[in-house]
């Protein structure tokens, strides 16, 4: 399993919509886990796994106050190897993160993409497994 990890940086957040890009040729994802996730479980409003095109989308939301616990996971993938090697996970260019402040504003400001490794057909490797993305703090988001 491959978390998708949120870091509010301080700030409430009440929605994410987030892309996650791989190669197809390398992995499938055979599953879209929200067990462990900050959003509430009637609020996923999409999860879509295209592993012809190698991507995910995933959009999901709490009510207000909404979520600034810090860290936190946002969904779970579960990938299958096709392949031995390095998959380079990484976050589309219209993946979102909304503030809890009634006006929906855009906090996105890092994202941290993610390298697995295959080796013989396995998950292999003893390095944290996770893809990030950051809230802006109110200042950064005031220098973009």
């Amino acid at each position: 399993m491959v978390p998708v990890k949120i870091s509010t940086g301080g700030i409430s957040i009440n929605a994410i919509q987030v892309w996650v890009l791989y190669d197809p040729r390398q992995a499938v994802v055979e599953e879209i886990l929200i067990n462990d996730s900050f959003c509430e479980k009637d609020l996923f409003l999409s999860k879509e796994i295209d592993n012809d095109r190698g991507k995910v989308f995933v959009a999901c939301g709490l009510p207000s106050p909404g979520f600034n616990g810090g860290d936190g996971t946002g969904f779970e993938l579960v990938f299958k190897p096709r392949s031995g090697g390095d998959l380079n996970l990484s976050f589309g260019p219209e993946t979102k993160m909304l503030a809890n402040d009634g006006k929906g504003t855009e906090a996105l400001s890092l994202k941290i993409n993610s390298v697995l490794n295959f080796l013989s057909g396995k998950f292999e490797s003893s390095a944290p497994k996770e893809i990030i993305f950051r809230l802006a703090s109110r200042s950064e988001r005031s220098v973009f």
